[in-house]
């Protein structure tokens, strides 16, 4: 199993705030997260989290901000584009009953 099941990469400083509040919405349901925010470009933070095989990443900037939604990368399958909180965190809780992630 993943140490990290998840990591959430805001795309600038001003999505800080949103970005933590989805790490804490994500940590409270008891899935392991990480909030990347490094001084480092997006690309950059998306790399490393491939390289450290995080299972999700999701990205927020903008239009996630504006839509209360987030952008989700998967391991191995690439983007999934854009969906929900809930429905993220409902896909993930059912990968990890199945022991997937």
């Amino acid at each position: 199993l993943s140490p990290v099941q998840t990591q959430v990469i805001p795309v600038a400083d001003s999505h800080l705030d949103y970005a933590r509040k989805i790490a804490q919405l994500i940590k409270d349901e008891n899935i392991r997260i990480e909030l990347k925010d490094a001084q480092e470009t997006v690309s950059k933070k998306i790399r490393n989290g491939e390289l450290q095989k995080i299972p999700y990443l999701l990205i927020v900037g903008d239009r996630e901000l504006k839509a209360k939604t987030v952008s989700v990368r998967q391991r191995k399958k690439g983007d999934l584009g854009v969906m929900k909180l809930d429905d993220f965190v409902s896909k993930i809780k059912k990968e990890i009953e199945q022991k997937k992630i």
